[in-house]
């Protein structure tokens, strides 16, 4: 098997300069297994291959990239809204939309206050996760993690249950990979990934850094994530670059199409 060789992914800050994002840290024989798994997977293809409701990647992904500049805008100055929330709940089609409670503006340590030093963002995800957990109710580890995506898609990803049912636990007969701890449970109501588990939010840092291994690995080699236009004018995004929002939006559909026993394409490069 060829060879990749690393390279972090570039974060792209407010004035335009960029740094390399802090890895957290993963096991040397699951690197290596996320590096074969690089290896015969065509990212940029399971990209456009992305499906959530209206957001198809032909008509430019239209709700995630409205939600992208909201909530990047509120985090410019470290804060989430109440409108801001509920706005990520109601595009993650939320079981209830009235359970959800939050202060009108909830500061976070989004990005951090120094130029060029990390962010909570960059170093402990976990962290921040439980922040805005604990500042807030009826919001589980799915729709956390989104919106925390949404305040900074450069350097977070969804940790969804698609997701961790074909990668984590908990639905054995769907497990595509062994990446997480986190299990997945359906009480009849759906499958949900409950915040009382030990591997929360744990594996939310994991599962970040597998995010961030990609997006280096993917950027490394000069595979171009394609975009829609609106991303790059908007400047959410610099032409091509893989951030971890990308990658996640390629594992999920590469998730989605396992749980519908279809076979995502080999890898183009």
């Amino acid at each position: 098997m060829e060879e990749r060789r690393y390279c972090d992914p570039l974060v792209v800050t407010d004035d335009g300069a960029t740094h390399k994002l802090t890895r957290i840290g993963l096991a040397k024989s699951l690197t290596d297994r996320l590096q074969c798994f690089a290896a015969v997977h065509d990212f940029a293809q399971l990209y456009t291959e992305y499906e959530w409701r209206r957001d198809k990647w032909g008509a430019g992904f239209p709700d995630i990239l409205k939600l992208e500049m909201q909530l990047t805008g509120s985090a410019k100055s470290n804060l989430v809204t109440s409108h801001d929330i509920v706005a990520v709940a109601e595009w993650a089609n939320h079981r209830n939309i009235a359970s959800i409670e939050c202060p009108d503006t909830l500061r976070l340590p989004l990005h951090s206050a120094a130029p060029r030093a990390p962010s909570v963002a960059a170093t402990d995800p976990a962290a921040l996760a439980t922040q805005l957990r604990h500042a807030t109710k009826g919001l589980g580890p799915t729709t956390l993690s989104k919106v925390l995506r949404f305040a900074v898609p450069s350097q977070l990803g969804v940790i969804d249950t698609r997701i961790v049912r074909v990668v984590g636990r908990g639905d054995e007969a769907s497990k595509r990979e062994d990446w997480l701890s986190l299990r997945v449970r359906n009480y009849g109501s759906g499958a949900h990934i409950p915040a009382s588990q030990s591997a929360w939010p744990r594996d939310y840092s994991k599962w970040v850094n597998i995010l961030r291994l990609f997006a280096g690995l993917l950027n490394g080699s000069g595979v171009a994530c394609p975009h829609p236009h609106g991303f790059v004018t908007n400047g959410l995004r610099s032409r091509g670059v893989w951030a971890c929002a990308d990658v996640e939006m390629a594992l999920f559909a590469w998730a989605s199409q396992s749980l519908k026993g279809k076979r995502s394409r080999c890898s183009a490069i």
